[in-house]
């Protein structure tokens, strides 16, 4: 049995913490063509040696070990959708795919093949196609987690950009988990790019109730603070910025002779779901 990892809301912006998202497998019921309980445990060890050895860069031996899985179940959803995630981690993408689409051939509501399959596209360039994966993920029964579904989506149509569907899709989130620290600062950065500093500097203090500041969530108080005309407050967050993480690529954007911020990049896809697929 693949349990689900235990990480925490609030590590979805620091890069370090936020690889607890990168496999995070909700197994389902079992169907009713359920191999001998001997077989099926192990399937289910393979599967989980496959992960084990995919998470060490091992991907000779996770792929060997998620074929003796497939072995044993050909029907195993579990196993196709690590197969689909190693040969991705390969660069072998045409496969990745292949077997991201048996793992749903086979149990279409699984909700780990369907966000992980969902941000294979959306790292490829297929949003549009992403989007409607998540939200099949995000309404599926099985998810037991359905806000990082909607908030997946968001990420996603944030590089299109979409900025209306993103909205939706972090309120969405919100509703269910208010706890979810990534909504609360992406929607507190699309006000600010909307020139709505008043409701920028409202959501991202919502941020800061759930989560401890980061680079990301300090920078962009300091880029709404300045913006809205207060800069004392503005230097509280920048002070804070260089003395708590000196070494972030958000501190050097300090200019060194003006000390003004630059201003954020366009919305990037890559860098918004680095290491947000969510089971």
């Amino acid at each position: 049995m693949i349990l689900p990892a235990k990480c925490t809301d609030k590590a979805q912006i620091l890069p370090k913490q936020i690889l607890c998202f990168i496999v995070l497998f909700l197994l389902l019921a079992a169907c009713s063509s359920t191999p001998p309980k001997k077989t099926s445990a192990q399937n289910e060890g393979y599967v989980t040696q496959a992960v084990q050895y995919m998470n060490a860069g091992r991907l000779d031996a996770a792929l060997a070990s998620v074929k003796k899985a497939l072995q044993l179940n050909p029907k195993s959803a579990d196993a196709y959708t690590v197969a689909g995630l190693i040969y991705n981690k390969n660069n072998q993408t045409e496969q990745a795919e292949r077997y991201f689409k048996r793992a749903l051939s086979h149990d279409p509501n699984h909700s780990a093949a369907q966000t992980n399959y969902a941000s294979f596209l959306c790292k490829h360039d297929k949003p549009l196609e992403a989007e409607k994966i998540y939200l099949a993920a995000a309404t599926n029964k099985n998810n037991t987690q359905p806000e990082l579904a909607y908030t997946n989506a968001g990420l996603c149509v944030l590089g299109i950009p979409d900025k209306i569907k993103a909205t939706k899709y972090f309120s969405n989130a919100l509703k269910i988990n208010p706890k979810s620290p990534v909504p609360w600062y992406q929607l507190a950065k699309i006000q600010y790019g909307n020139y709505s500093y008043d409701n920028a500097f409202r959501l991202l203090q919502e941020y800061e109730k759930v989560a401890q500041p980061t680079p990301k969530t300090l920078l962009l108080g300091a880029q709404i603070l300045d913006a809205n005309g207060k800069p004392d407050l503005a230097n509280q967050y920048k002070l804070t910025l260089v003395q708590q993480f000196p070494n972030s690529k958000e501190a050097k954007q300090f200019s060194s002779q003006s000390g003004e911020l630059q201003q954020p990049a366009a919305y990037d896809i890559n860098e918004l779901l680095k290491n947000q697929q969510a089971y």
